[in-house]
C-alpha cells in the first residue's frame, strides 16, 4: 500500500529532474569565434555566417550524453560543404576518443568547439594550398 506509493512517486520526481535536466532536449549553438573566415570562401565577409557548432541532446537523440557523443552538425563559417563534412566528421572523432579516454560524463561541448576552431583553420589552410 502506502510503500508502493511512496516508491512510485520518487520514481515521478525522478522523471520530474530528468526532464527538467534535458528540458526535452537541449539545443547548444555555439559560435567558433577563433575560426576567422578566408575571403576566398566569401566575398563579403561582413555578411558570411559565423562558424556555429549545434549540438543536439536529450529526449530521443542522445539521451546518455555526456556518456555517448552528441549528435553535432556545423553550419555557417563561409566553408564549402566538403569542408564542413571534413570538420565535422574531425570533431566527431575528438568527441569519441574524449569519452573513449575518461570512460564518459565530462562535459564535451567546449573542447568540441576548441577541436573545431583548430580542423577548420587546418581544413582552410590546407584547401588554400
Amino acid at each position: 500500500g502506502a510503500a508502493e506509493e511512496g516508491e512510485g512517486d520518487e520514481e515521478e520526481e525522478g522523471e520530474k529532474e530528468r526532464e527538467k535536466l534535458s528540458g526535452n532536449g537541449a539545443d547548444f549553438l555555439l559560435p567558433v569565434t577563433a575560426f576567422e573566415i578566408p575571403a576566398r570562401y566569401h566575398p563579403d565577409l561582413d555578411e558570411a555566417p559565423p562558424l556555429v557548432l549545434e549540438a543536439f541532446v536529450g529526449e530521443g537523440v542522445a539521451e546518455r550524453y555526456p556518456f555517448e557523443p552528441p549528435i553535432i552538425a556545423f553550419v555557417g563559417g563561409g566553408l564549402p560543404a566538403e569542408g564542413i563534412k571534413y570538420v565535422t566528421g574531425k570533431v566527431f572523432e575528438v568527441c569519441l576518443e574524449r569519452i573513449s579516454e575518461s570512460g564518459g560524463g565530462e562535459p564535451l561541448l567546449f573542447d568540441l568547439v576548441t577541436a573545431a576552431e583548430e580542423h577548420a583553420v587546418t581544413y582552410s589552410e590546407e584547401e588554400g594550398v
